[in-house]
């Protein structure tokens, strides 16, 4: 198969699916194989829109704390110049829809100019905190398929935080303003740390995340500056999302393959020729929060008239762009997430330092800003184009094919709904090895070893 970007490379897994007791996945990527069992579930998805594009996808809006549909009002805006349409064909760049079913069809008219598109979901009225994701195609390659865009809702942290399965905790409080003033006096809040399983199936602490609103901070209007007076009641939210497993890192605001506003900023963003040009690389993540002000309109309090104190921990396993161990007083990329052009923006490089009292598996970076989103610690890295083969397949029954990077290099990308045996995984990080699983319904069938395979490998 031809290669997608310049200098990037593929890597061919042959997967098998057998309708007998037992498959086996037959080589991958330097001789790994696995065991894949039948099974009979099958998810269901929406009817992708007959729509007159290359690129068509199916976005259900999902909760990620039970999995199933939102059926609360959700607004989805569209942004990017890739030329979204709806399923009537109908032009949705730089545009919203309202969605009450949780399943939104569009098509996309990928061009060499054009080929990403950032989708941007929420309504903090009703709790659902805006999230989207970065859809990057190629006006060469035919695609249909289900995006899940994972949203939090803060009126559900309590049952968040209790459930182990999700590598992610939230913190909610009620704060009065007085007048213009957001608090009389400092608020610190932290998201509670708990223990999850990872990836590789070891037990592992999620870290934290903090934010001090200081005593008479203002909320100010980002475009003209002036004080904005909030409406009732200020809803304070801390998130964080640790990068244990898929299950959290699909929440991430942008995604992988993400959209950035300045990709020449720093020297830490290895934006090389290997990723197909400066903005076509992909994070590597330490981990990610959400801090969120709201009064009791709805109305989001992003940009204030003084410094915000922020943290988010990062696991002590953390490596850098080049596979190195991270240790303290070293630099490590920030980066934060404009929900209104949905592009991440790198602010600074934080440091590492150790937290007090000293964490045995989580180091924290600090820093200050006077703008709230959601925010992230990561390597912005080189790509490559990895093409899967899925071989010996019964049927075309939807399977959902999820990858994940190993610990110390956490990255995910999944495809739902797969038909095909022939998958392409546009941006996947050069240099990362990453474990693949196949999913029939929400039955595992079939895993590669902890150690996962080299996905941009000659």
């Amino acid at each position: 198969m031809k290669n997608i970007l310049k200098g990037q490379r593929n890597v061919i897994c042959a997967l098998a699916l057998s309708s007998v007791a037992l498959g086996v996945l037959v080589a991958c990527g330097g001789g790994v194989g696995v065991e894949v069992v039948p099974s009979t579930g099958v998810p269901s998805s929406a009817a992708t829109a007959d729509l007159a594009t290359k690129g068509k996808y199916n976005i259900v809006l999902v909760d990620v704390l039970t999995g199933a549909r939102i059926t609360d009002e959700i607004t989805v805006n569209f942004k990017g110049s890739a030329g979204v349409v709806d399923s009537e064909g109908k032009a949705l760049n730089n545009t919203s829809l309202k969605t009450t079913d949780g399943l939104v069809s569009v098509g996309a008219n990928f061009t060499a100019a054009n080929k990403e598109f950032s989708i941007l979901a929420g309504n903090r009225v009703l709790g659902w905190v805006e999230t989207g994701t970065s859809v990057v195609g190629d006006a060469s390659i035919a695609e249909e398929r289900t995006i899940e865009l994972k949203l939090l809702n803060t009126n559900k942290s309590a049952a968040l935080n209790a459930d182990a399965t999700k590598a992610i905790t939230m913190a909610v409080q009620t704060v009065t303003p007085v007048g213009n003033v957001l608090a009389a006096a400092a608020v610190t809040q932290t998201a509670p740390l708990k223990t999850v399983t990872n990836a590789e199936g070891v037990a592992e602490s999620t870290g934290g995340a903090a934010l001090t609103l200081p005593a008479g901070v203002k909320a100010v209007d980002p475009a003209t500056g002036a004080v904005i007076t909030p409406v009732g009641n200020l809803t304070v939210s801390t998130t964080k999302f640790a990068n244990s497993s898929e299950g959290s890192m699909s929440a991430f605001p942008g995604g992988f393959a993400a959209s950035i506003s300045n990709p020449n900023s720093t020297t830490t963003i290895a934006a090389t020729a290997a990723a197909g040009g400066a903005g076509n690389g992909t994070f590597i993540t330490g981990g990610f929060a959400q801090f969120n002000v709201t009064d009791s309109t709805g109305k989001a309090l992003k940009q204030f008239d003084t410094p915000l104190a922020v943290s988010i921990d990062l696991p002590k396993s953390s490596k850098d762009a080049n596979g190195a161990a991270i240790k303290v007083n070293d630099l490590y990329p920030i980066w934060s997430f404009d929900d209104a052009t949905g592009e991440w923006k790198f602010e600074k490089n934080g440091t590492v330092i150790e937290k007090t009292p000293i964490d045995p598996n989580n180091f924290t970076v600090a820093f200050t800003t006077n703008h709230l989103s959601s925010w992230n610690l990561d390597f912005y890295v080189s790509s490559c184009t990895a093409k899967i083969t899925l071989t010996g397949r019964p049927d075309a029954r939807p399977l959902k094919i999820v990858m994940t990077g190993v610990t110390g290099r956490r990255f995910a990308s999944t495809k739902v709904g797969v038909k095909d045996s022939d998958l392409t995984f546009l941006r996947s990080p050069v240099g990362v090895n990453a474990v693949v699983e196949l999913f029939d319904g929400t039955v595992s069938v079939g895993k590669t070893a902890s150690t996962g395979i080299n996905l941009c490998a000659a």
